[in-house]
């Protein structure tokens, strides 16, 4: 990419083309400087990302204890990946010595580091907006002062490197040496973990009841198919042995990776001790494990245990992509408010904060799902097969599998009728976003005799935030629904909604005829009919 296209400011330009005395570093830190007054002023002009509406907790404070375990863990989220990328080589940026850096790896580097104050700024702005009761007043004010602490370190950082320089040039000449000081300290105040500690020592029993509460109904969630949304921060930790050639143990801890390959090295059956080879921080362990173990399934030496033969690159890889697809998950942006400013697009774009979909990592498990479910090319169709990949690409969070599994219990496809786990399935999507889910449920409803739960689960369906966006199932949510009023003599409503989608709709039907008209199924044919003509009618 020529340089001219990174957005830069004339200091910034001037700097790349005249490459003084430190340039690199110059041009590190006035891009960050730029940068960070470019953020500044985009939330000055009344920027605001969505989800940052005002909420109250008024609740008992173990519930604020929650929330906040929630923040903390964001806030360290920062601090972790902030200081892993300060921490790492960059000489791909500034150049080994007695070779010149590169502009453009520089300015991606100044604009990742400023990406995190964007992200901490964010943080703060949902703690303001965040009203909680007197009993937790001093806690929240001090975790504000917290973050505050971090922003303006990572706010002044560019500044500071910048005046460094000045004054290494600008010193009279002398046999002394002078250096530039780089280094950079994150760490959370004292004033807010006692505050924390004081709190929590005023619930710890109360607090103690509510975790045995969510152990227990994270349990029974589990035995259900049904994913918890407890949340346990912690590492990923990739362990070798000598004693174990060409196996790699992958596992979680909440505590050091090095405490947990000494625990485990003491253990009479290994004669030799476990060496951590690498490591990670997740703000949710749980689901970072979930997601590795099952990308890495096919490398399992045996079912239920943490040991994989894989090399150890494809096994760090694998963690550096569920570390990226977590951050893009969590941070990712919501553009409906600021898509009439481009430049506002644009930067945000510079400073690598994604604002589309990240990617799908379940999407090719959920695929293999369909070729054994549907029997696809030279598959042979085999429903249980076809529900274990679904169960693999639901653990990586992909919705259409827990809408798949779902019917598959509905239908009793591969195993008994079970509407009770199928409504545990809609569910589940429906909590990831998929309010398809909705429409499923009330099929259920409809076929237990559960009408006021159906009419809810349609309304909810039609009126979901997403119902617009294109889905290649939507078309069959709509028939169902319309082909059940008919059947059932009720009258069409919503049809605003569908009028949205009319013309789609009526495609599909098209098609949907076309197969019963080639296959003789005439019963099916006619209802196809009547709903074709109620649509056209709308």
């Amino acid at each position: 990419m020529s340089v001219d296209k990174l957005g830069l400011s004339p200091k910034a330009l001037q700097l790349i083309s005249e490459r003084p005395r430190l340039w690199e570093y110059r041009l590190f830190g006035q891009v960050m400087a730029d940068d960070v007054e470019r953020v500044n002023n985009l939330f000055k002009q009344g920027y605001r990302p969505n989800g940052l509406e005002k909420v109250e907790i008024d609740s008992t404070i173990e519930y604020i204890l929650i929330w906040l375990s929630n923040k903390i863990d964001e806030l360290q989220s920062i601090i972790t990946e902030l200081s892993n990328i300060l921490y790492s080589n960059h000489d791909d940026a500034f150049g080994p010595p007695g070779i010149p850096g590169n502009p453009e790896n520089i300015v991606s580097y100044s604009r990742k580091i400023v990406s995190f104050y964007y992200r901490a700024i964010v943080l703060l702005q949902s703690i303001r907006n965040t009203s909680v009761n007197s009993d937790c007043n001093e806690t929240h004010k001090e975790f504000a002062l917290a973050v505050i602490d971090i922003i303006t370190s990572i706010g002044t950082f560019g500044s500071n490197i910048l005046r460094q320089i000045d004054d290494v040039i600008n010193a009279p000449v002398t046999n002394e040496k002078r250096v530039l000081n780089l280094e950079f300290t994150l760490k959370i105040r004292d004033s807010f973990t006692d505050a924390l500690n004081r709190l929590t020592t005023k619930e710890s029993e109360n607090l103690s009841k509510l975790k045995e509460l969510m152990s227990i109904s994270a349990e029974h969630m589990e035995k259900n198919g049904v994913q918890s949304n407890t949340i346990n921060p912690g590492y990923i930790y990739v362990l070798t042995n000598p004693s174990i050639q060409d196996i790699v143990k992958i596992g979680k801890t909440q505590r050091s990776p090095d405490e947990r390959a000494k625990e485990l090295s003491l253990a009479t059956g290994v004669p030799t001790p476990f060496i951590v080879v690498y490591q990670s921080y997740f703000s949710d362990c749980d689901k970072a494990e979930t997601f590795i173990h099952t990308k890495l399934d096919k490398y399992r030496v045996v079912n239920n245990r943490e040991f994989f033969k894989v090399a150890i690159p494809i096994a760090i890889d694998c963690i550096i992509e569920a570390k990226n697809y977590f951050s893009q998950s969590e941070n990712r942006l919501d553009s409906s408010g600021i898509t009439q400013n481009a430049n506002v697009d644009n930067y945000l774009g510079a400073l690598a904060i994604d604002g589309n979909k990240p990617a799908e990592p379940g999407k090719e498990l959920f695929d293999l799902g369909d070729a054994y479910y549907y029997g696809l090319n030279d598959t042979i169709q085999d429903y249980d097969e076809a529900f274990k990949y679904y169960q693999k690409a639901a653990r990586l969070g992909y919705t259409e599998a827990f809408l798949q599994m779902g019917m598959m219990c509905h239908l009793g496809e591969g195993r008994n009728v079970d509407n009770k786990l199928a409504l545990a399935y809609f569910k589940e999507a429906i909590r990831h976003g998929n309010d398809e889910g909705w429409a499923e449920m009330a099929k259920i409803y409809n076929s237990e005799g559960y009408k006021e739960n159906e009419a809810k689960c349609w309304n909810k369906y039609f009126s979901s935030k997403n119902f617009l966006q294109f889905s290649l199932r939507r078309q069959q949510c709509v028939y169902n629904y319309i082909n059940t009023a008919i059947t059932e003599n009720k009258p069409i409503e919503y049809k605003d909604q569908i009028r949205e989608i009319k013309n789609e709709l009526l495609e599909f039907i098209n098609i949907l005829a076309k197969v019963s008209k080639d296959k003789g199924f005439s019963s099916l044919l006619e209802k196809q009919r009547q709903v074709f003509i109620i649509v056209k009618e709308l």
